[in-house]
């Protein structure tokens, strides 16, 4: 059990490494319970998430939100159980970002004030395209050029509100992964 919960957000452009990030630092926090939250690995044929789908659809809520929903469920309860979350995301809209926390701050059961992290990952826009790209012609996902011109045009640090650590995307993820995990320590000893 850890000593007290931390919530890390994991955030940057589509094709900056944040889940390759998050998936590094999760291995290099040996002994301590971790949650990885990501919205491109939610099981959504699970019987959890069906089963959560379909309170949220009862309650006249949009499909395209639950499994944004689903993340935040999962945050609040790893928090109670004194987790240390990890969730990358891009989280660009500042507003939105703001009252998740608050909400995840209202409705997690904890002793103390919650610890945030966050790890702002920057990237050159060609390299992150270029990523997509070779993700999408391997089958995987990747946003169209409009949604990550959108994504651009939107992304501003969030270092002025809260404990901020800046990384380089093209920089060696292990060694990135050791910065974030050795910041981690820090905050929960």
């Amino acid at each position: 059990m850890n000593k007290k919960p931390l919530l890390v957000i994991v955030r940057g452009l589509p094709g900056s490494g944040k889940s390759y990030l998050s998936e590094a630092v999760s291995k290099k926090l040996h002994g301590l319970a971790v949650t990885l939250l990501d919205p491109d690995d939610i099981k959504t044929k699970s019987k959890e998430f069906l089963e959560f789908s379909q309170s949220l659809s009862e309650e006249g809520l949009a499909e395209a939100i639950h499994p944004f929903r689903w993340l935040r469920k999962n945050a609040c309860d790893a928090i109670t159980a004194n987790k240390i979350v990890i969730w990358n995301q891009p989280f660009t809209i500042r507003g939105i970002f703001d009252r998740l926390l608050v909400f995840i701050m209202d409705n997690s059961e904890h002793d103390e004030e919650l610890d945030i992290l966050v790890v702002e990952i920057s990237i050159d826009n060609t390299v992150a395209l270029e990523r997509i790209e070779k993700r999408k012609n391997e089958g995987e996902h990747g946003p169209s050029n409009d949604t990550f011109e959108k994504r651009v045009s939107e992304y501003d640090s969030f270092s002025d509100s809260y404990d901020t650590l800046k990384l380089n995307g093209s920089d060696d993820v292990d060694e990135n992964a050791s910065l974030v995990a050795d910041r981690i320590n820090t905050i929960i000893n």
